[in-house]
């Protein structure tokens, strides 16, 4: 095992009725064996700042619904982040702290999923795209390769989004989707799909090319979690992505919740309500 992928091991103690949840966090970063986990994962150069983009992030009046989550999710989550070597401040758009109810999420952003592919030294190439009408030359459905139309057209109309990856092995991959598969997808999986204050409908392009990302990551990248640091980080990111860690042992084989991942019949449910409701 490598040292970055070793547990780390929160010690949070109970939080007291009377303090809010900040304040419960921020004496956990102040001081005790919280604080210490950081270090030890992030260094005395990185670890402070970590701890302080946290707290930033619970102030802001923007992340209210932050300060509602089980303050343990919170540091749990962050701590995903740290572990992966992502930072949660919002400017660089790596990874975030999202709250599903009383639960606070790990989310890997698309850029934190370039950025970890890259690290992994086994990546050449890796991007995605908008896809607009006549940007398709043609598709091989045996290779599952796409050629652009770099014959002078119109880009006016938006029909999906792909992802590329080439290996430096020479292996490529490539992800399509339609607007319309990525809608269905997002509705599928994301018990948030419908609401106003979901991802899918609050910033849709960035969960159309998080989806492509990862599909193509899935399906055509090498990610061993046990071969080096940078695999573990990769493959860590993308387990834990939408997830809240369900003990505060934070490896690669920890349990992860899903509290916004949904069942098909559940899906299905869904579907009926969210069409009785537009009538």
């Amino acid at each position: 095992m490598t040292e970055q992928a070793k547990a780390v091991t929160i010690q949070a103690p109970q939080k007291s009725v009377t303090q809010s949840n900040f304040q419960q966090i921020k004496s956990w970063l102040t001081k005790g064996s919280t604080r210490d986990q950081f270090m030890d994962v992030l260094g005395e150069k990185f670890a402070p700042r970590f701890m302080q983009t946290i707290l930033l992030l619970m102030r802001d009046p923007a992340a209210a619904a932050l300060n509602k989550c089980d303050p343990r999710t919170v540091v749990r989550s962050a701590m995903v982040s740290a572990c992966t070597g992502l930072s949660i401040d919002p400017n660089l758009s790596q990874s975030a702290l999202i709250p599903y109810g009383d639960r606070c999420t790990f989310q890997v952003m698309n850029r934190g999923l370039q950025q970890l592919a890259f690290r992994t030294g086994t990546m050449a190439t890796f991007n995605t795209a908008k896809v607009y009408e006549g940007d398709i030359l043609s598709h091989n459905p045996f290779t599952g390769e796409y050629k652009y139309n770099d014959s002078p057209h119109e880009r006016e109309i938006l029909q999906g989004y792909i992802a590329y990856i080439r290996q430096l092995t020479g292996f490529e991959k490539y992800c399509y989707m339609t607007i319309e598969e990525l809608m269905a997808w997002g509705q599928r999986y994301s018990k948030s799909f419908n609401k106003p204050t979901g991802m899918w409908r609050t910033n849709p392009e960035v969960m159309y090319h998080k989806t492509v990302s990862k599909r193509v990551l899935r399906e055509g990248a090498i990610i061993d979690p046990y071969s080096t640091t940078a695999m573990n980080q990769l493959a860590t990111a993308i387990k834990f992505d939408n997830g809240t860690p369900m003990s505060d042992n934070i490896e690669y084989e920890t349990a992860v919740e899903y509290p916004d991942r949904q069942t098909e019949d559940e899906a299905m449910i869904a579907r009926v309500e969210n069409a009785e409701q537009s009538k």
